[in-house]
């Protein structure tokens, strides 16, 4: 097995790399980007099937000849595996999607998008909280620097309000830091969190002022509600490339895994407090997004929204037990994969409106895409999200912490409402009039130029959909539930795609019939609630 701590010399080393190329040694920089990428992505993926595969365990990794808390530390379980690998595609397939911009600028933006991912790994392996400091200082600059591949002009006051928040909140954080190590003499999270609990003091005094600004710092990167004002204009200004690895990588990924690595530290007495942060994100972004029509601000909304789920499923492990994984993983891998292909196929669209796009209409595995996107997120079968998202609700109801899950399932109903009626406005609403745009995240509004003008998009977006099919059958197969993915009905409805091409009365009139024999067959089964429903 290759040492994880290669994934980090590998990114690093590259980046260092293409500072010393020559500008226009642009094809050869490309090649060093892609190539560093996806050995990286190699050696995840080599862990992940070590843990999932031949039943491996967590590993350590020590720097510096020595093992902490005298040096650094860095950790790799099937968790982290998953999250690197995740991290890291996403890194790769946003450097195909924008690789026109990418050769515009120069090695030095690919030199910059290496540290963004490079540094994202690093949050996610390291377990030492300076450390963890010193990797969101990192990709905190690689995103203000990366948000200047948009041509949009807002993209620059955006990363400078960024740039502001994000130094007040590292503030916080090294104050947190000095007063934990004073406390407790460590900066590794393992050897704080096994201290005894009278020892640190962490609910009150200065052990509970220190966690409390390490929290709020680690808990700002994530960007919840009402926190979230100058990351819904990074989602709405930068290149939808970015926006999708932001999104997708570092708020829903390794932000809200610092987030958890941090709560070893402060114990089960904060998790109401992430809980509460958690559902309050989740409700009230879907509720401000239903008003919305700008298509990357929605989904801005959306990411705030999926993120502050995640967050109230961290606060609500003590009762989660081993399901814990399987519930925020699936939560986690779809919203990343999902917006991420929301946001790439962004890049096809040439106006920001929701009915514009309208255009994807007579495309038929395009508007495949988004519906399987839109259900993803909305938590429909048979995606890993649904299987989460049931099994959440089923211990919550039987913990008797109802109150939660009537939040769970109002910030879920209030989603799929916008993300279903932004689908009807691509089925139902007239298309608009094309306008010409020159600018590279545009193609032209015309239904030929969606496919020829952007074969390496459609490519990014194609293979995306192929991960959320797999990612379907895979959950289905993990879950102690039917796997779902072999359900008729779905089958059925795929089906359709292939009969696209047939009439319209002629498709109505094979799913009425196929929806009456399905009822037919299955008559016997059904008691008298569930006949009214069929």
């Amino acid at each position: 097995m290759v040492n994880v701590i290669f994934i980090i010399v590998i990114g690093l080393g590259a980046a260092f790399l293409l500072g010393l190329l020559r500008e226009n040694w642009r094809n050869t920089a490309y090649a060093l980007t892609l190539g560093s990428l996806a050995a990286m992505a190699w050696i995840a993926a080599r862990w992940l099937l070590f843990f999932a595969v031949d039943g491996g365990t967590a590993f350590e990794v020590f720097t510096a000849g020595t093992e902490p808390p005298f040096a650094i530390n860095l950790r790799v379980g099937i968790t982290e595996s998953v999250l690197l690998l995740l991290v890291i595609f996403s890194g790769l397939l946003s450097a195909i999607y924008m690789s026109k911009s990418l050769y515009r600028l120069g090695g030095r933006a690919m030199s910059v998008l290496l540290v963004f991912i490079m540094a994202l790994c690093g949050i996610i392996l390291t377990r030492d909280i300076f450390n963890l400091f010193v990797f969101f200082e990192l990709a905190v600059i690689a995103t203000a620097g990366l948000l200047l591949i948009s041509e949009n002009k807002q993209a620059l006051s955006a990363g400078f309000k960024y740039l502001i928040i994000s130094q007040m909140v590292s503030v916080f954080l090294l104050i947190g830091i000095i007063f934990t190590y004073h406390v407790s003499g460590s900066l590794n999270i393992d050897s704080i969190a096994g201290l005894p609990l009278e020892s640190l003091d962490m609910m009150k005094g200065i052990g509970a002022l220190a966690f409390f600004f390490m929290l709020i710092a680690i808990l700002t990167e994530a960007k919840p509600f009402p926190a979230n004002g100058w990351a819904l204009d990074i989602y709405e200004s930068a290149h939808p490339a970015f926006s999708a690895i932001f999104s997708a990588a570092m708020a829903g990924s390794a932000a809200v895994y610092a987030v958890d690595k941090l709560l070893l530290i402060g114990g089960q007495q904060w998790l109401p407090v992430v809980t509460a942060i958690g559902l309050l994100s989740f409700v009230a972004a879907n509720l401000l997004a239903l008003s919305q029509t700008h298509d990357r601000r929605t989904l801005g909304y959306s990411s705030v929204g999926q993120v502050g789920l995640i967050l109230a499923i961290v606060g609500q492990r003590d009762i989660l037990g081993d399901s814990y994984l399987f519930i925020a993983g699936g939560i986690i891998l779809s919203h990343a994969v999902a917006k991420a292909g929301l946001y790439w196929m962004s890049g096809l669209i040439s106006q920001r409106h929701l009915t514009d796009w309208t255009v994807l209409r007579g495309h038929p595995l395009l508007i495949l895409a988004f519906v399987s996107f839109i259900a993803m997120l909305s938590g429909l079968p048979p995606f890993p999200s649904f299987y989460a998202k049931w099994d959440l609700v089923m211990i919550l109801a039987s913990e008797n912490r109802l109150w939660i899950l009537a939040f769970v399932l109002i910030g879920s109903l209030l989603e799929a409402s916008y993300l279903f009626r932004w689908f009807g406005y691509i089925i139902k609403r007239e298309k608009p009039e094309s306008k010409n745009n020159s600018s590279e995240n545009k193609s032209l509004d015309n239904e030929s130029a969606l496919l020829s003008q952007a074969p390496h998009k459609l490519l990014v977006i194609f293979s995306t959909l192929a991960v959320t099919w797999g990612l379907a059958y895979l959950w289905g197969e993990l879950s102690v539930h039917d796997n779902l993915f072999y359900a008729l009905p779905l089958l059925f409805a795929l089906s359709f795609l292939l009969l696209d091409w047939l009439p319209a009365w002629i498709k109505n009139t094979l799913a009425i019939a196929g929806m009456v024999y399905y009822f037919v067959i299955n008559y016997s089964q059904y008691d008298p609630l569930q006949i009214i429903f069929a």
